[in-house]
């Protein structure tokens, strides 16, 4: 097995992001940050064990996903707690995973 771990990257956007969701609501904030931590767990599990993401997560590829007119290939969407989307991208080849966007179903999808 490839002893290569995966990395997780956070796009300046993603970081941005994240800052506007904690000066809106910092004890919610909390609570979607542990739901995060919990997500990239199980993915990078998933990704080490070559298995499937748990359900939970409603985990799954989007096809010619869109943000601001630019085109995000091999984008991936979780739900991490009712209308709670995380977006991200996934290298398969270098092991490494994005994390775009994250903000409502509305926010992301229009």
């Amino acid at each position: 097995m490839d002893n290569h771990k995966w990395e997780v990257y956070q796009t300046e956007t993603f970081g941005d992001l994240l800052k506007d969701r904690k000066r809106a609501d910092s004890k919610r904030f909390e609570k979607e940050m542990r739901l995060l931590k919990e997500f990239l767990n199980d993915l990078l599990l998933s990704l080490e064990m070559r298995k499937p993401v748990p359900e939970r997560w409603n985990f799954h590829q989007l096809n010619n996903f869109r943000f601001k007119g630019r085109l995000y290939k091999n984008a991936y969407d979780a739900h991490l707690r009712g209308d709670l989307v995380l977006i991200l991208q996934i290298d398969f080849d270098r092991k490494r995973i994005f994390l775009l966007f994250i903000g409502s179903h509305s926010e992301l999808f229009g």
